[in-house]
């Protein structure tokens, strides 16, 4: 049988609802609620239950939280894409020219045959 799931000990459960109530993001104040029913004895299955989430979810976000503290259980924003090069802006011009080019060179071949 599995062990237990260990979280650190300086937030007691009621610290962690509190800061779920007080926070303005959905997805931290379900995994901060679901660690806290962990800190209150609740088993792993049922704890992630209540955060709508799998037992090895629950045990990932606990693992975060361990590390980076209650703010570690936000979501994080992708950095986006990177800007291209110009040079690669201009290769990219020349492939989708020929690209177009082939495309309506090729009916006409067809057209043609028959």
């Amino acid at each position: 049988m599995p062990g237990a799931v260990n979280v650190r000990t300086d937030f007691s459960a009621g610290t962690l609802r509190r800061l779920a109530a007080a926070s303005r993001h959905a997805n931290q104040s379900r995994r901060l609620l679901s660690i806290a029913a962990v800190l209150d004895g609740m088993s792993r299955t049922d704890a992630a239950r209540i955060g709508g989430m799998d037992r090895k979810t629950l045990r990932d976000w606990v693992h975060r939280f361990d590390e980076r503290g209650p703010e570690g259980l936000k979501d994080r924003r992708s950095r986006g894409t990177r800007r291209a090069d110009p040079e690669q802006v201009g290769a990219w011009d020349c492939q989708i020219f020929c690209v177009r080019g082939r495309l309506t060179i090729m009916p006409l071949r067809i057209f043609r045959r028959k």
